[in-house]
């Protein structure tokens, strides 16, 4: 089995490029200002679908492998490419028990009304209140105090 490295270039809308199973990715650089990914592979093998993961500087950097950087249209736009840690998928995907356990703490978090903001009258905890919400650009809530009475929107 000979071993030999080639190339895919991947765009700004689609992350995925066909690779030999086994596929050992290098790196990942800018050449001609596409996004390129360096593979060592055995090119005997069958074909398979991989993904990678691009972010812009000052973006949240995703989970994974860190591969390289892009530096494209003259250095104005840097992006950086990352493996993701699953071979299953993409990173942003999440298998059903962990979007359940999410939606359920988001749903507890709702209707839990307590907030852990403090009163500025007088210090104790203010909570939410009942059919508080504004559909306002943020969104806003109503929070009061029960020690005092205090009411104040705040953001959601």
């Amino acid at each position: 089995m000979s071993l030999t490295i080639f190339k895919a270039t991947i765009d700004a809308e689609h992350f995925e490029f066909e690779a030999p199973e086994g596929a050992e990715i290098l790196t990942a650089r800018e050449q001609f200002d596409h996004i390129c990914i360096w593979f060592r592979c055995d090119p005997t093998r069958p074909k398979e679908t991989r993904l990678v993961e691009v972010c812009a500087t000052g973006a949240a950097a995703p989970s994974g492998r860190y591969l390289g950087s892009a530096h494209l249209f003259g250095g104005q736009g840097v992006f950086h490419v990352f493996e993701p840690n699953s071979a299953t998928g993409p990173a942003s995907l999440k298998s059903v028990h962990e979007w359940t356990a999410e939606r359920r703490a988001i749903i507890d978090r709702e209707q839990n009304p307590r907030t852990g903001i403090a009163c500025p009258r007088c210090g104790g905890e203010m909570v939410r209140s009942e059919g508080g919400e504004l559909l306002s650009i943020p969104p806003q809530m109503d929070v009061h105090c029960p020690s005092c009475g205090h009411h104040q929107l705040v953001l959601k």
